[in-house]
């Protein structure tokens, strides 16, 4: 078990030391655990996990999460052109740890294949919907105009008579007024 990486140029002491474990180390195969919401990354880790020549398993985690916002990735189509081992990884899930922890067990080098990233990323991954606060807030209508209101409440409370400072400095003499007149009764 070594400190994450997201590629084999080191930019910390922690990274450091996991990429000469990978390039210098003896060790069975590499298990490299990617996010199934932002994949393109690590599918460039894969690559250049792949240069080493060492055999490797990729599980895939937060596939739920994607699915949930409207997305997909297709397991089988980035096995086929990446030629590694990948497997859906929930960590809620018993069972999902269970058959991530067989494919270890049972693992068998996978043949190496030249691939691109991009064009499998295109193949495999489908973009998650835009959430509803993400709708309305890129939006070009809805954004101006909830600018708008905000500039305009911002100047309101700025130089109108009813200002945030007018409002509780109003109060705070009251208050001021109040315990005064309860300390000399």
């Amino acid at each position: 078990d070594l400190p994450g990486i997201y590629s084999l140029v080191p930019r910390s002491l922690e990274e450091q030391t996991t990429t000469d474990y990978l390039i210098k180390g003896q060790y069975d195969y590499i298990i490299c655990l990617i996010d199934g919401l932002c994949p393109l990354g690590a599918l460039e880790l894969i690559l250049q996990l792949k240069k080493l020549n060492k055999p490797i398993i990729v599980g895939v985690t937060k596939l739920n999460l994607l699915k949930k916002r409207g997305g997909y990735l297709d397991l089988e189509v980035l096995e086929k052109n990446i030629g590694v081992t990948i497997v859906e990884v929930n960590a809620k899930s018993s069972k999902s740890l269970l058959n991530f922890k067989r494919y270890i067990e049972n693992f068998k080098r996978e043949k190496v294949i030249n691939f691109s990233p991009e064009k499998t990323l295109r193949q495999a991954f489908t973009e998650p919907k835009p959430q509803r606060l993400e709708k309305l807030l890129l939006n070009p209508f809805w954004c101006m105009l909830i600018c708008v209101v905000i500039f305009w409440l911002v100047f309101f409370l700025a130089f109108s008579h009813y200002s945030i400072v007018s409002i509780f400095s109003a109060k705070i003499e009251v208050g001021v007024e109040v315990l005064i007149h309860y300390k000399y009764l």
